[in-house]
């Protein structure tokens, strides 16, 4: 599994690394946020705002097409770029991109979608959820739901 995932992110771009990372950071800070609930100022209440809809923008971005649309038209321009000997080889990558990109998207999409459903399990039955919590709540709720949509839509695609 950890060479799958190794493989996995070294074909993404830096850009696409960087999304994760930030992704990831503003999930811990939500879960923290949730867990450990604090007095709210008008300005913490702003950033939090901030990081909501950044985190969502960033999980529609994996989950759309866009995304495997990029790698397929980058793999393109890098193979009419290549020499002729060269050019089976990077056929071969090409070849295999949309996959590893469409399997990127999977992992990414399902360990968000997991992590979440697994935080509002928590919060729903071992924590007690305050006022201020009531927007991470609804985010998680749809990070779960589009990661369901999102893995479910992708099923019937591929049998069509």
């Amino acid at each position: 599994m950890k060479k799958f995932l190794n493989n996995l992110i070294s074909l993404l771009e830096a850009s696409d690394k960087s999304l994760i990372i930030i992704s990831l950071v503003l999930l811990v800070q939500c879960f923290i946020n949730l867990f450990y609930p604090s007095a709210l100022t008008k300005q913490a209440e702003n950033i939090d705002i901030v990081f909501r809809r950044s985190i969502a923008a960033i999980f529609g971005y994996f989950i759309s097409s866009n995304f495997i649309n990029r790698k397929q038209k980058q793999n393109t321009s890098t193979q009419n770029n290549t020499d002729t000997q060269n050019n089976n080889d990077t056929q071969n990558i090409s070849n295999k991109s949309p996959n590893i990109s469409k399997n990127f998207q999977i992992v990414f999409v399902s360990i968000v979608g997991i992590t979440s459903l697994i935080v509002l399990i928590i919060a729903r039955d071992f924590v007690s959820i305050f006022e201020g919590d009531l927007q991470t709540i609804d985010l998680l709720k749809d990070l779960v739901s589009g990661a369901t949509g999102f893995l479910m839509g992708f099923n019937s695609s591929k049998n069509n």
